[in-house]
């Protein structure tokens, strides 16, 4: 990526072309980004992709991640996340449409597989104290609470739950005491007695405490779509702190 002298560039009689990067060891991976021809007006603008994990390298069996969208010029990049991370070593690009030749310069976005959880999980390695977590509201009735310290992943039967059910901005907000590169998220949901699940949600970080969110980048994820499962996002940008 940003090579601004070189780039990849099949041989005009490549008719099914295609480019493999091996990473040594599974990573976890999300999403990748595209770029074209450094000086000319050549770029990719379909492609699909495979990926082999460390069982299967050097099998010659692939399983397809699918057919996406390549970039829109030479020198754009374009950002393109997988339906979901894949654990994976080898991964192979296959452009099948272009402007001009099939020019590429890219990069893949993820993390190694085993990396740790940061402290909302009861068996994480450091684990964050109730202290550390935050909400715009609790959920008191009818002799059920369900406060934030039960927002950890793994809980078997409780959660976290905002006061309302309907109500707007309502937010969970987790400090980790030190600026920390983060990323993803995994979010479970509420299973008994109330079978409740959020579908989406944003995220912002902030460095400072005072001003809240000063240095936010804002997305939206979606969600788990029943309670009795849980969704891994896993994106490329290095979050530069999550603190209150």
């Amino acid at each position: 990526m940003d090579n601004i002298n070189t780039w990849w560039q099949p041989t005009a009689a490549d008719l099914t072309p295609s480019i493999q990067i091996d990473l040594g060891i599974d990573y976890q991976i999300s999403a990748f980004a595209l770029q074209g021809s450094a000086v000319a007006n050549h770029w990719v603008t379909a492609l699909n992709v495979d990926y082999q994990n460390n069982a299967a390298a050097g099998t010659g069996v692939w399983t397809a991640l699918g057919a996406f969208a390549g970039t829109t010029a030479a020198n754009t990049t374009t950002f393109r996340a997988f339906p979901s991370s894949v654990r994976g070593r080898i991964f192979r690009f296959s452009p099948t449409a272009s402007v001009g030749a099939a020019a590429m310069r890219f990069e893949l976005f993820g993390r190694h597989w085993l990396a740790p959880a940061l402290g909302m999980n009861p068996v994480a390695v450091l684990t964050l104290p109730d202290s550390a977590i935050s909400a715009s509201s609790e959920f008191v009735a009818d002799g059920f609470s369900y406060p934030v310290g039960q927002a950890r992943l793994g809980n078997a039967y409780v959660g976290w739950s905002a006061a309302s059910t309907t109500a707007a901005n309502e937010w969970l907000q987790i400090d980790l005491g030190t600026p920390t590169n983060l990323q993803g998220i995994t979010v479970d949901t509420h299973k008994a007695p109330l079978a409740w699940w959020i579908q989406t949600y944003n995220v912002l970080t902030s460095y400072v405490h005072a001003t809240l969110f000063c240095c936010s980048a804002v997305l939206l994820f979606c969600c788990s779509a029943d309670p009795d499962s849980f969704l891994c996002w896993w994106w490329w940008w290095w979050w530069c702190a999550v603190q209150s």
